[in-house]
């Protein structure tokens, strides 16, 4: 039997301390919440509720609650310490009792695969374990959704201050009035030592650095990041957090499973949740604001009875309202290619099984520049396909690239790329979806009627991936082995071409998507 590495003990440890963490937590919360309870403390009625204290129920909240009074009810509890150290972020974006665990049905072009998904059940939502890559998004994506919405307020000019708002940016990219220096959410650029290399391959390539989070043109980037000093800024951290227990007008329930929105005459006036096995009711003077994610929310609104009228009648959920509630789901599919060897792993010494104690002395003093404090993404790149040069579109990126120093391999965690190797995905940056071929979030009826409640029984969760044509065509451009090879030939100390996934047949390459899908319908 060969000896267990220090790496895999330290990640075996971690995920054992996260279990004992989370039951902590969970512990210290029901405690509080009984002598509430025998003190009749809890107050019932609000001018707003926000259902979901993830990514963008914690902004809300934070935004609301500095003039009304805000209840904010979130499923599950505080992020454990152990999440805002960065390094151990693939263990704790898949441990259950922190988070959603979904799985689509399986997918017809990808040889019927089901494709996992993990979103944050805790304050901070998916902000609390993912990657921390601060990507805006381009300012061309903003500018066609006002075009597409008649509506000016969404121009990329027109919302430029509300990113600037929210940052206190702290990374090289300071040139122009691009970025904010006061916001709560801060920012730094991730500084990897194989920065260099991707520089010179960019030139060598035609392209420049680019500042990512400026209007996108096709180039090359590093990577900025929400974190400070290489530990983790989540939407809790940066909103909720400092004013947690002094802002008397925001009121945070903790382990609050909200299973139905309270309607009078179509009008939202409250939910009732469940807390500790105890069934609970509040109402809103003003607004209910379901920001529960992509996937929960349009359950949370089917069980209330908004949705499809083949969904709430099947269901036998007494109808409220039809409305194509989770119609419209679009996300990005990608390629994950390697492992890559490179003669020098130093450039790589980010990846996990370089850990050692000196790690941890390094990150408890601040010395935060190696694998505890870094993200599991590299740079990236921006770039243009021949389907978008012949529309024209010459400064519109339709594919981006990542560079990934560790393994994101869901079926098999423990398996980690070794210290000399290295990733690559291409993702499509903008998939052609069109009417009636859409991905889609429905509810398992059958399941609904036999009594079950626990949403991630209750998903039917259809991304549609590679329906049209022109997607698999794109990816088929971005990963191939010609691009690639001029790429890492262009990285100097690259040595070998070994696919972990062939591409030679498209079928056979594992796909990889982003795990916060979103649903368009008009403003997000």
């Amino acid at each position: 039997m060969e000896p267990i590495s220090f790496a895999t003990a330290i990640v075996t440890t971690v995920t054992y301390f996260l279990g004992i963490e989370t039951s902590h937590l969970r512990d210290i919360d029901k405690r509080r919440f009984k002598a509430e309870q025998r003190m009749n403390f809890q107050r019932s009625t609000y001018d707003f509720i926000v259902v979901g204290g993830g990514t963008a129920g914690c902004i809300v909240a934070n935004r609301l609650s500095e003039k009304y009074r805000v209840l904010l009810l979130e499923a599950g509890g505080l992020p454990p310490p152990i999440a805002s150290v960065t390094g151990f972020t693939e263990t704790v974006e898949i441990y259950p009792d922190i988070n959603y665990i979904f799985k689509s049905v399986p997918q017809p072009m990808l040889r019927n695969l089901s494709i996992v998904v993990t979103t944050g059940k805790m304050l901070g939502g998916s902000s609390s374990h993912n990657g921390l890559v601060y990507n805006r998004g381009n300012s061309l994506d903003y500018d066609k959704w006002a075009e597409i919405t008649n509506d000016p307020s969404w121009r990329y000019d027109a919302i430029l201050k509300f990113f600037k708002k929210a940052e206190t940016y702290k990374g090289i990219y300071t040139i122009g009035h691009q970025h904010g220096r006061q916001g709560p959410l801060t920012i730094e650029t991730l500084m990897r030592p194989i920065h260099p290399l991707w520089k010179a391959a960019a030139a060598e390539l035609g392209y420049k650095v680019i500042d990512p989070n400026a209007p996108q043109k096709p180039g090359f980037a590093y990577e900025d990041a929400t974190s400070e000093i290489g530990r983790r800024v989540s939407t809790f951290e940066a909103y909720i957090n400092p004013i947690l227990h002094i802002r008397k007008k925001l009121h945070v329930v903790k382990y609050a499973q909200v299973d139905k929105i309270l309607l009078k005459d179509n009008i939202a006036i409250g939910v009732r949740y469940t807390k500790h096995g105890i069934v609970m009711m509040a109402q809103a003077s003003k607004e209910v604001i379901v920001s529960g994610g992509a996937i929960a929310t349009p359950i949370l609104l089917m069980k209330s009875g908004i949705g499809p009228s083949s969904i709430l009648n099947n269901a036998k959920i007494p109808k409220v309202r039809y409305l194509p509630v989770g119609t419209n789901l679009q996300d990005h599919p990608g390629v994950l290619l390697g492992p890559f060897a490179i003669d020098d792993p130093s450039v790589l010494s980010n990846i996990r099984n370089n850990l050692t104690i000196e790690d941890f002395e390094k990150y408890i003093n601040f010395q935060r520049e190696d694998i505890l404090s870094n993200g599991q993404s590299g740079p990236q790149a921006f770039l243009v396909s021949s389907f978008a040069k012949k529309r024209r579109e010459v400064n519109w990126p339709d594919f981006q690239l990542f560079l990934l120093r560790q393994n994101i391999d869901r079926v098999n965690p423990a398996f980690y790329i070794p210290t000399n190797e290295f990733s690559l995905i291409v993702f499509a940056g903008r998939p052609e979806y069109k009417i009636g071929n859409f991905g889609s979030i429905t509810m398992d009826t059958s399941a609904y009627r036999r009594r079950v409640r626990d949403i991630e029984r209750l998903v039917k969760l259809d991304f549609n991936f590679l329906h049209s044509k022109q997607d698999f065509d794109l990816l088929l451009e971005g990963m191939s082995l010609t691009s690639f090879a001029n790429l890492l030939n262009n990285m100097n100390n690259v040595n070998s071409l070994e696919l972990y996934r062939s591409v030679q047949n498209f079928r056979k390459v594992k796909i990889y998507m982003l795990t916060h899908a979103f649903i368009y319908r008009g403003k997000l």
